[in-house]
């Protein structure tokens, strides 16, 4: 994410990513010249641009924030999202969460109210996830880990049997507190205690750490990462005796001390007894002020997440005390970033849930977690597939629909960016956004397939906005002046969803001071928001996804390729002519959930998703 400096003063070091916002109307289309043309003329507040605030560790005044907020309000910005970092700017003397933050964020909520100025609040310090130092590691995203004993009988065996080890957080280890550090790598629970006969052949499931949701890497930033697990219709034979009989599983949890002592009579033969244990994921808040930092909270669990949002939300809900509801103004909205917290595959309660949603008990399978084949290939692929569907579907509902819950009950709207290394399908966990939400960069990374699944999102759940993180920059990509030609080729590129566009980042870094010195681009901008927005949707071909549980999406090329022999820091030439960049501007999409097409239809009776140009599709179910 590149930051640019707007204001600075002795006691203040905010920066502001400018976002560009791009909304989606999916609505019928309105009549009359003379609309088009008042909404031309003057374009309604509500497509004015909104931007990243990025606050800086801890670099903040009372001073300092109102005269962020006075420049904005003069330059036409119509919201802000708040998140605070640690991107190596020394400390200040505001700690996050402190009494006097807290403070200055109610200071900030008045101000923004004052000056008509919307506010969106992180679900979390840093700009991914949802966590803190108030998250203990019972609380937080949860891993199965597996230890293996070997034994022949018969015999009696009476010992301590190892519990498995915490695997190596995503991102690495070693980034906490010192107490927290070594609480997370202590924490460890019981789950279950299985015997079976030790197969006389070893056959392993391929793949086995990104099927049982160990791992699920960047899909926009890491080559390699599959958009999709690939389902097949018949798996090759293994070897004989290669795969674990499930109905031979003994079940010894009940036999196991608290101290790790196993007592059981082993029958004859070689058995195999897996000790199986919950850990935490490791994953933490980054990149957090350093009083932010903490563990990612349980993202299964409504508990943990009741938790964490009474800790970091609640309290400033209850700090800044009753909030007028002015629309358009103050603190409205809630937001989850891109998801960088990586994959769990267990909490509390996944048994119990498992059972209820997939019908069978999961224990005689758990072995497949380690790679071993229970029962036959096709057999276990098949089970990782349901635990992979159980989890993505605890993950949209106990984590996206039930945030999005607790805001409701405090008055706020939520926005999602629902992608990237998500352990569940993107476009499920978007739909539960009021305001579906994508990115594109520059020429940096290739994230240009979470605009087509934002507004697909828009389609076919009846949200009427989609913002975006828009042409994202690294330092070797700072715009020029010449941005208008990258909002037009957007325009081009993406004309028929209908998308419209608002805002483009500042040129280069400001120097001390407040600068928006491109008010003439915001307005013209904001006239074609607009207008596109008036316009019909023009997709006309369903595309189902292939599954509903498994992580990531199709990809597609990139918003901007980097012309041959462009140099680094150019904005993206306008396209014209043949070739497959005009055949994809030509052919346009929805992206469909599978739960959206189960007795979807619409008044007339038809399939709900039938090509029509001017109406929307009855609304899709909350999550499906």
């Amino acid at each position: 994410m590149f930051t640019v400096p707007l204001h600075r003063s002795r006691s203040m070091a905010c920066a502001l990513t400018f976002a560009l916002a791009l909304f989606v109307d999916a609505g019928d289309l309105r009549a009359g010249d003379d609309h088009l043309e008042r909404g031309f003329r003057t374009p309604p507040d509500s497509v004015r641009p909104w931007v990243y605030w990025v606050w800086m560790d801890g670099n903040l005044t009372r001073e300092g924030i109102t005269a962020d907020l006075e420049s904005m309000k003069k330059a036409g910005i119509g919201g802000v999202m708040i998140m605070e970092v640690n991107v190596g700017v020394p400390r200040g003397p505001v700690g996050f969460m402190s009494p006097s933050w807290r403070n200055l964020f109610k200071h900030v909520v008045t101000e923004a109210d004052r000056c008509g100025i919307e506010v969106a609040l992180l679900s979390g310090p840093g700009w991914c996830g949802s966590g803190g130092p108030w998250v203990t590691p019972g609380e937080s995203m949860q891993l199965l880990v597996g230890a293996m004993t070997e034994v022949s009988g018969p015999t009696a065996f009476e010992g301590s049997i190892p519990r498995g080890a915490r695997r190596r957080a995503f991102f690495g280890d070693g980034h906490l507190p010192a107490p927290l550090e070594e609480a997370k790598d202590d924490y460890y629970r019981d789950v279950a205690v299985l015997a079976y006969p030790a197969p006389p052949a070893h056959d392993t499931i391929p793949d086995i750490d990104e099927k049982a949701l160990y791992v699920r890497a960047p899909y926009s930033s890491q080559k390699g990462v599959r958009p999709f697990i690939p389902s097949l219709a018949g798996y090759p034979p293994g070897a004989p005796g290669g795969g674990i009989d499930p109905g031979s599983v003994v079940d010894l949890t009940a036999r196991l001390s608290t101290g790790g002592r196993l007592s059981w009579q082993v029958p004859p033969g070689r058995w195999t007894i897996a000790r199986f244990g919950r850990t935490s994921n490791g994953a933490n808040t980054r990149p957090a002020p350093v009083p932010g930092l903490g563990l990612e909270c349980d993202k299964l669990d409504t508990a943990a997440l009741n938790a964490h949002y009474d800790s970091f939300i609640g309290s400033l809900v209850r700090e800044i005390g009753p909030r007028g509801q002015t629309p358009g103004r103050g603190w409205t909205m809630l937001h989850i970033d891109s998801w960088e917290m990586g994959a769990q595959n267990w909490t509390g309660a996944f048994r119990e849930e498992f059972r209820k949603r997939r019908g069978y008990d999961l224990f005689p399978y758990l072995p497949a977690l380690t790679g071993a084949v229970v029962g036959d290939r096709e057999t276990s692929e098949r089970f990782l597939w349901d635990l992979r569907a159980t989890a993505g579907e605890l993950l949209v509902e106990n984590h996206g629909v039930h945030f999005r819950e607790l805001g409701r009950r405090d008055g706020f709207t939520l926005s999602v960016e629902p992608y990237d290394m998500t352990p569940c399908a993107d476009m499920s966990f978007g739909s539960v956004a009021d305001v579906p939400m994508c990115e594109f960069w520059l020429y940096g990374f290739n994230t240009s397939y979470s605009v087509l699944e934002a507004t697909s999102i828009a389609h076919t759940c009846g949200r009427p906005e989609v913002d975006a993180e828009a042409f994202t920059s690294g330092d070797e990509e700072k715009w020029q002046a010449r941005v208008d030609e990258g909002a037009r080729r957007l325009g081009v590129r993406l004309r028929r969803e209908p998308v419209r566009v608002s805002q483009v980042t500042a040129p280069a870094v400001a120097p001390p001071g407040t600068r928006h010195d491109d008010g003439a681009l915001r307005g013209a901008l904001g006239e074609d928001a607009n207008l596109v927005g008036d316009g019909p949707r023009l997709s006309r071909v369903p595309f189902p996804l292939p599954v509903p549980s498994q992580a990531g999406a199709p990809g597609g090329r990139r918003l901007f390729p980097r012309p041959r022999g462009i140099a680094p820091g150019l904005p993206p030439p306008f396209i014209r002519g043949s070739g497959e960049s005009s055949r994809e501007a030509r052919v346009q999409f929805r992206r469909l959930r599978p739960r959206c097409l189960h007795g979807a239809d619409d008044r007339a009776g038809r399939p709900a998703h039938a090509p029509r140009r001017h109406e929307l599709p009855r609304a899709c179910p909350p999550g499906a």
